[in-house]
């Protein structure tokens, strides 16, 4: 009987490269004639030392890539179950970055995969189970847009459309000119008209391409206008807009002349800020066209300027429209109906403020007058004009010689419908109090302050809104308010003004400032 030695495993250490791991050698009872040495690598050593994995896919093709830590060869085992059954064949080339080609695969199949490199010493590592996924149906290339026109050098962007693959590069190639990497294809220079295919060919399959046509003509001047056309909205009949204006461009590659120009007979003029007068326009430069709007009847109106010149594009249109509106009655509002000025000491002054709005159409203010000569109007410099829908601010100030309540109508005479529109003024004239507060107040201490205002407001339970009492801005930290009410109470609050008329918050407030009653 043959005797066969006990089976031994023994745990080495072995390298590939930088990396070493250790080595399982399992020697197997065999006739002591033969001997066979089994080299496995752990899982993890498997995932370091392949890596960046990757498929890209046709139809019925795929082709893998990956590296590994040192020089090795490549295969590939496929199949649609873990079970593989097919392989690649062995590139016994010792490279790090690997690629293989699998063909004649089924279309819309899910493919399992491992790759399997081996080093120079032969020691072989297998990758993990990876997945690819055929499409259904074939490439497909278009390109974008499919026709073009350029001048003489000039150049147009195309771009392309891939499906049913995950490689979506393409090579683009033209038959004239150039075409870069990205799809921008530059005209060659002509002297006549010529037709140019630009291609978009796939790289995952060299065999499906789409083209585009470009006519390419030689070199001459476009005129381009920006606005293309201009809108001068609503306008009322019989008055004239504002003048609007197009730029004209030369958009070509060679100078142009402009011949002539024309506007419609009608409801638009030359707006008399135009910049072409017939010169010679560079590749580049612009000029101007002005237009204005008088319509002559309600509606919408339209127009045109017609420019004449030697471009490619030798007659260009400007259209012209507007709409006509019928006058509106104007009105004039004044707000508020009634101004206050509140209660003033004879021999001072108190100010309140209005409003002035026009309804409808424009309304020219003529005059300004009260019925009363404590009233006194100012703010606005007659005449003055207020466009529709326009307000304008006027002031009021009661400067009383007597005692005693006053009433007064304020009138404002103008082009409206109503030519006076009246509102009606108040105030109650206080003699002068006997007393008066004296204020006093700690200098600030920010830089570049050039004096201080002073602030008083009403107190009942608590103070009321402030306002400013002195006219002039005060240098000193010392102020008297005489113009007070005998038996009033109030609150003081006083803010710092620099050099730039900047003013700073309020100050502590003082409250419940009583004044003794006469």
């Amino acid at each position: 009987m043959k005797r066969f030695p006990l089976a031994l495993l023994v745990v080495d250490r072995f390298c590939i490269g930088p990396m070493c791991r250790l080595i399982r050698v399992l020697l197997v009872p065999v006739p002591l004639s033969l001997l066979f040495v089994f080299l496995f690598a752990p899982s993890a050593f498997a995932q370091s030392w392949i890596t960046a994995v990757t498929a890209t896919t046709t139809t019925t093709t795929a082709t893998i890539s990956w590296t590994t830590a040192v020089p090795a060869n490549s295969q590939i085992a496929y199949g649609t179950t873990t079970s593989y059954g097919s392989s690649s064949a062995l590139n016994s080339n010792l490279v790090t970055a690997h690629s293989a080609a699998l063909t004649s695969l089924a279309a819309g199949t899910t493919y399992h995969y491992r790759v399997l490199s081996a080093d120079s010493t032969g020691v072989l590592v297998t990758g993990l189970d990876n997945l690819f996924t055929t499409p259904t149906s074939a490439i497909s290339v278009s390109v974008s847009p499919t026709a073009a026109t350029v001048a003489s050098g000039g150049t147009e962007q195309f771009s392309a459309q891939i499906t049913n693959t995950s490689n979506t590069a393409v090579t683009w190639s033209a038959t004239s000119g150039t075409v870069s990497a990205s799809g921008l294809f530059t005209a060659p220079t002509v002297t006549a008209t010529k037709t140019v295919t630009v291609t978009a060919t796939s790289v995952a399959d060299n065999t499906k391409s789409s083209s585009a046509t470009v006519t390419v003509n030689t070199a001459a001047g476009i005129l381009t206008l920006n606005p293309a056309s201009i809108s001068f909205g609503s306008v009322t009949v019989g008055q004239t807009s504002p003048i609007l204006t197009s730029t004209l461009t030369n958009t070509g590659n060679a100078s142009l002349t402009i011949t002539n120009d024309s506007i419609s007979a009608g409801d638009f003029n030359w707006g008399g800020k135009g910049t072409c007068n017939y010169g010679t326009l560079t590749p580049g430069a612009s000029c101007l066209y002005s237009a204005k709007f008088t319509p002559t009847a309600a509606g919408t109106r339209t127009g045109t300027i017609t420019i004449y010149s030697t471009a490619s594009n030798s007659t260009v249109t400007l259209p012209l429209s507007g709409i006509g509106t019928t006058a509106t009655a104007a009105t004039l509002g004044v707000s508020p109906a009634t101004l206050a000025l509140g209660s003033v000491v004879v021999g001072t002054s108190g100010t309140a403020s209005g409003t002035l709005t026009a309804g409808g159409s424009s309304v020219t203010v003529s005059a300004i007058g009260s019925n009363n000569a404590a009233f006194t109007v100012g703010g606005l410099s007659l005449p003055v004009t207020i466009p529709a829908g326009n307000s304008a601010a006027f002031t009021v100030t009661f400067s009383p010689q007597t005692t005693g309540a006053v009433t007064a109508a304020l009138t404002f005479t103008s082009n409206a419908q109503s030519s006076t529109t009246v509102a009606t003024l108040t105030g109650t004239a206080m003699a002068a109090p006997v007393h008066s507060v004296n204020l006093s107040w700690s200098a600030s201490t920010s830089s570049n302050v050039s004096g201080y205002n002073i602030y008083r407001a009403a107190y009942a339970s608590a103070c009321g809104s402030f306002s400013k009492i002195n006219s002039l801005l005060n240098t000193g930290t010392l102020y008297t308010d005489a113009a007070i009410v005998d038996g009033a109470t109030y609150c003081y609050a006083t803010t710092a003004v620099n050099t730039s008329n900047q003013e700073s918050g309020y100050s502590n407030v003082v409250a419940n400032v009583r004044v003794p009653a006469p």
